[in-house]
């Protein structure tokens, strides 16, 4: 009965009144303000994980774009490098192939032709071959004290001279042209680059305003004597197309990632609230420790991922089981530094061929100019064998010039084989040859020896002199000594009975005489004068193993040898003539 009270009791409390509402009321407020309170500091932490993640993201694409952007740089200019010597040599080749400037020394009419030639402007049409938009290749030729401009993409300036245009240039404008190391490379005719910035007065209109900044690479160089700088100037915002390309796709994939981060932050949030307010106190726990588990760990891992791309190791991606959203971003995260390993590595593979290339080219560079020297050594040896080397040196430093000088005192020998004619027929030519190359090789040693100018040969004819073209107070003596050592090797020929029967006649004269060289082909270096003729009088008037010497040439030596005087001997359009036979 009591029970049935009891109950009745209870049934006529109204609902708000009851236990288990205010239970569930506190409950619900409980949840309410622990959902609140977690909701607000968890989005607080999330808030700044994800400017963290942000920022790590950030500052390890920065490293990388910065270091990918050097390497671009570098490369590139490298590059500019190269192609400017390849369009430097072709067009030089070119010039040197056209046969109207083969003798042209004159700057001017070099000027000329470059400017008005179709075919030389041509050759810079598309010289980087498409590498950029609105690259262009400027020609300058010096013509003292101008420097000329004969091609350039500002066609109203060619024929200008650079260094009045830059004087009409503002402060400003000079300032931004670089214009004082642009000066400082002409004068020194320097090789080099320059960064500067562009003015109206060089800019063609066709050139879109915003591009001022410019990179700039010369080559100097010669042809026929001229000097020709060749430069190759490319705006800045196309010559960093690579990086800024390689900026954006940084900055997409930051997006990318924030985007990420920001959506995955969102969805957990939202599923926390639900979580939260279904759950108790002891949901409350666990909810905690689930956010360590799937949301605090997986964002180290990241952070630390991260942190290692930041450092350049591309190689190891971020490992993270944590599932959903995390994933995404990790693989997002792996993606992007697969994508910058790749491109790290294709610049490598490009660098490292550039790099061969430039290589190959100094190589072939270096050879060229090795094989020019070995050249230009045989060409010296060759005329240094052909004329005095003193001659020889005055000539290649002019050859347009004439040699002819006087000497007043030289000393002239002549020497000649009695019956040659008759050996001739009596020997095989073969022989005949060898052992006059025997000969003359050993008088012309002697030449050396006494500082002696062989002058030439004429069949078994020599001739030297001395005291030309270098002047000397022994010459005298010098082409007696001669005279002599040859006199006693061909005495000691004799004695091997397989020679030839050679017996010589020396004549020696001393004198004035005139030298010089003849010709433009074949050069010779020769001697003239009265006393060349007295000298060969003084050789076909000798006789076999004797050196016949002139009355003049006896005066100079007649203390110093034994000379037995032939008194006077008649000769051919000179009279009579002392003579004397010398020895030592």
């Amino acid at each position: 009965m009591s029970g049935s009270n009891g109950s009745d009791t209870f049934k006529g409390l109204k609902f708000h009144q009851k236990l288990h509402f205010k239970i569930i009321v506190l409950l619900v407020l409980i949840s309410a303000v622990n959902y609140t309170v977690n909701f607000y500091f968890e989005k607080t932490n999330y808030g700044e994980l994800e400017r963290n993640i942000t920022e790590i993201t950030k500052s390890s694409v920065e490293s990388v774009r910065n270091i990918v952007s050097a390497n671009l740089k570098l490369t590139s200019e490298r590059y500019i490098k190269v192609l400017v010597e390849r369009i430097f040599f072709e067009q030089l080749n070119f010039l040197k192939d056209r046969a109207e400037l083969k003798e042209i020394k004159e700057p001017s009419k070099i000027i000329d032709f470059c400017i008005n030639s179709k075919e030389y402007q041509s050759l810079f049409a598309n010289a980087d071959s498409g590498m950029t938009k609105y690259g262009y290749v400027t020609v300058s030729v010096y013509d003292g004290p101008k420097l000329v401009l004969v091609v350039h993409n500002k066609k109203s300036i060619i024929g200008t001279d650079i260094y009045e245009l830059v004087k009409k240039l503002s402060p400003a404008d000079r300032e931004k042209q670089q214009t004082e190391k642009f000066i400082s490379r002409w004068v020194n005719r320097e090789s080099g680059g320059i960064y500067y910035e562009q003015t109206a007065t060089f800019k063609d209109a066709s050139i879109p305003a915003e591009y001022n900044k410019k990179y700039a690479y010369q080559h100097w160089g010669k042809f026929n004597g001229a000097d020709i700088v060749i430069e190759y100037t490319t705006y800045i915002d196309e010559f960093m197309k690579a990086v800024n390309l390689i900026e954006k796709r940084h900055q997409e994939t930051i997006d990318k990632i924030t985007d990420c981060t920001r959506c995955s932050f969102a969805t957990n949030i939202s599923n926390y609230l639900y979580f939260s307010l279904s759950l108790t106190l002891a949901l409350l726990l666990i909810s905690f420790m689930i956010i360590k588990s799937y949301f605090i760990t997986p964002l180290r891992i990241i952070a630390s991922g991260l942190n290692t791309f930041g450092a350049g190791r591309l190689d190891e991606p971020i490992e993270s089981g944590a599932g959903g959203e995390f994933s995404v971003i990790c693989a997002s995260a792996n993606s992007m530094a697969q994508k910058l390993r790749d491109t790290l590595h294709s610049l490598e593979k490009t660098n490292a061929g550039l790099e061969e290339k430039v290589n190959e080219r100094t190589a072939e560079l270096a050879e060229s100019k090795k094989m020019l020297e070995a050249e230009k050594e045989k060409s010296e040896a060759l005329i240094n064998n052909m004329l005095p080397q003193k001659i020889a040196r005055r000539l290649m430093d002019n050859p347009e010039q004439t040699i002819a000088e006087e000497y007043a005192m030289a000393t002239i020998l002549f020497s000649d084989f009695k019956g040659f004619t008759n050996l001739s027929e009596s020997s095989t030519p073969q022989k005949l040859v060898r052992e006059l190359n025997e000969v003359f090789a050993y008088f012309d040693g002697l030449c050396e020896k006494y500082k002696v100018e062989k002058i030439k040969t004429i069949g078994d004819a020599y001739m030297a002199v001395a005291g030309v073209p270098e002047s000397s107070e022994t010459s005298p003596f010098d082409a007696v000594e001669m005279g002599l050592a040859m006199r006693d090797f061909i005495a000691e020929r004799l004695k091997n009975k397989d020679n030839l029967a050679l017996e010589i006649r020396i004549g020696i004269h001393s004198g004035p005489v005139i030298a010089g060289v003849l010709g433009r082909k074949k050069m010779i270096y020769d001697i003239w004068g009265d006393s060349v003729n007295i000298a060969s009088r003084m050789e076909s008037n000798g006789a076999a193993g004797k050196v016949n010497i002139s009355e003049s040439t006896y005066k100079l030596l007649k203390n110093r040898y034994k000379c037995e005087s032939r008194g006077t001997v008649e000769i051919k359009g000179k009279g009579a003539m002392a003579m004397y036979f010398v020895e030592r």
